[in-house]
C-alpha cells in the first residue's frame, strides 16, 4: 500500500530499527516497523523525523497492526516547525494528541487534509497560536467530540445572541 503520511512519533526497536507511527490519508493512524532506519547511510535516513510529510510504502500484515515500511520518499520536511521553539512545541503537542486520540487504521481523510494543510500554514506563517488551536478543534470535530454550539447545554434553549463556553458545564 502506498500513501502519504505524517510522522507522529518513533521509538527505538533494535540497534538499527525503529517503530514509527504515521497518520496517513488512506489508513488513518498506522504503526510500522522500519528495519535499518537508524543506519546513517540507509534509505530512510532523514525521512522519518517528527512532523515530516512522507510518501510511504507499507507491506500490510493481516495478523498484526504492526506493518512493515519498505520505502519512504520525503515530500515536505516542514523545516520551519523545527527552527522555532514555539512552533516546535505546539507541533509536538498536536502530534501527541493525534497519536493518542485516533484508533489504529481508522481512516479520516478529511482530518488528514486539515492536519497537513494546517501544519503547512503554521510552518509558513509567523508564530500564530490560533492555528494549532484550530487544528485541535478540527480534530475534536473529526472525532465527534466538539461541544454543541447552537444551544445551551444546561437548559437546551437555542442561542439568540453571543454565547460563551463553560468548561464546568460543557
Amino acid at each position: 500500500l502506498k500513501t502519504p503520511g505524517l510522522v507522529l512519533r518513533h521509538y527505538d526497536y533494535s540497534e538499527n530499527s525503529l517503530l514509527v507511527h504515521f497518520f496517513t490519508e488512506k489508513l488513518g493512524k498506522v504503526k510500522t516497523l522500519v528495519k535499518g532506519a537508524k543506519k546513517p547511510k540507509g534509505k530512510f535516513f532523514g525521512k522519518l523525523d517528527l512532523a515530516c510529510l512522507t510518501d510511504i510504502m507499507i507491506v500490510h500484515r493481516s495478523r498484526s497492526d504492526l506493518h512493515l515500511l519498505t520505502d519512504a520518499k520525503l515530500l515536505d520536511a516542514l523545516e520551519p516547525l523545527r527552527r522555532d521553539l514555539i512552533k516546535f512545541a505546539h507541533t509536538m503537542v498536536l502530534l501527541e494528541v493525534v497519536d493518542a486520540a485516533f484508533e489504529v487504521e481508522s481512516p479520516n481523510p478529511a482530518f488528514y487534509a486539515d492536519l497537513v494543510a494546517g501544519l503547512k500554514a503554521f510552518a509558513a506563517a509567523p508564530p500564530n497560536l490560533w492555528l494549532p488551536t484550530v487544528l485541535h478543534l478540527r480534530m475534536l470535530q473529526a472525532l465527534g467530540l466538539l461541544p454543541a454550539e447552537d444551544s445551551c447545554q444546561e437548559c437546551e434553549k437555542p442561542f439568540a445572541g453571543p454565547f460563551y463556553f463553560s468548561s464546568l458545564k460543557g
